[in-house]
C-alpha cells in the first residue's frame, strides 16, 4: 500500500472490507516511494503517489485513511479531499490525534428529481459499476484522486451539493 508522509489511503470492498489489490502505475512514483522509505528518512519525496487498482464490476467501495504520523507542529488536522474522474465527490477534515484512522462509503448531493418535496441531502454509495468484465486494462474504470492537505485549524461550513450526474462511461459513480 502506498503511504507518504505518514498518511496511507486504500481501497476496501464492502461490506467483506477486503483490501482492493494495488499495482505500481506507469509512472514509477509508486516506485521511488518505495526507495525512499528505505533510504534515509532526511529525503524528501515528491507529494504524488499513483497506484493501479483493479476494479471489480457491481462491487461497493470504501476509501480507507490511517494516519501513522500525526502532522508537526503548528498544523494539528488532516484534510482530504475525493475526486472520481476529475469531479469533486467527497471532503473531509480530521484530528489525527483523536481519530488517526475511519473510512468513507458515500458522497452527499443535492436531491434527485424522486425527492424534490423533501429537504435534506442524498447519499450515493462508491460502487464499481457493473458490465465492465470485459474491458482492457486501458479502459478499466476511471481515475480516483485522494488530494490530502495538512491544516492547522478548522472552520464549520455548509457543504455545497450538487446534482448527481451519472458517469456509466468510466465505471465508478
Amino acid at each position: 500500500m502506498p503511504c507518504l508522509r505518514g498518511i496511507e489511503v486504500f481501497l476496501t470492498t464492502k461490506p467483506d472490507d477486503e483490501r482492493i489489490p494495488e499495482y505500481p502505475h506507469h509512472d514509477g512514483a509508486y516506485a521511488r516511494i518505495l526507495e525512499n522509505t528505505r533510504g534515509s528518512p532526511n529525503r524528501r519525496t515528491g507529494p504524488t503517489v499513483s497506484v493501479y487498482i483493479p476494479s471489480i464490476p457491481a462491487t461497493p467501495f470504501a476509501v480507507n485513511y490511517n494516519v501513522n504520523n500525526a502532522p508537526l507542529a503548528p498544523c494539528k488536522y488532516i484534510f482530504f479531499r475525493l475526486y472520481m474522474n476529475g469531479r469533486p465527490i467527497a471532503a473531509w477534515g480530521i484530528d489525527p490525534k483523536a481519530r488517526p484512522s475511519g473510512k468513507v462509503v458515500k458522497s452527499l448531493w443535492a436531491p434527485c428529481a424522486l425527492y424534490d418535496d423533501q429537504v435534506g441531502f442524498e447519499g450515493r454509495n462508491f460502487v464499481f459499476l457493473p458490465g465492465q468484465e470485459h474491458k482492457s486494462v486501458a479502459e478499466d474504470g476511471g481515475l480516483i484522486e485522494i488530494q490530502v492537505f495538512r491544516a492547522k485549524e478548522r472552520r464549520a461550513r455548509a457543504p455545497r451539493v450538487e446534482e448527481f450526474r451519472f458517469q456509466d462511461n468510466y465505471g465508478i459513480a
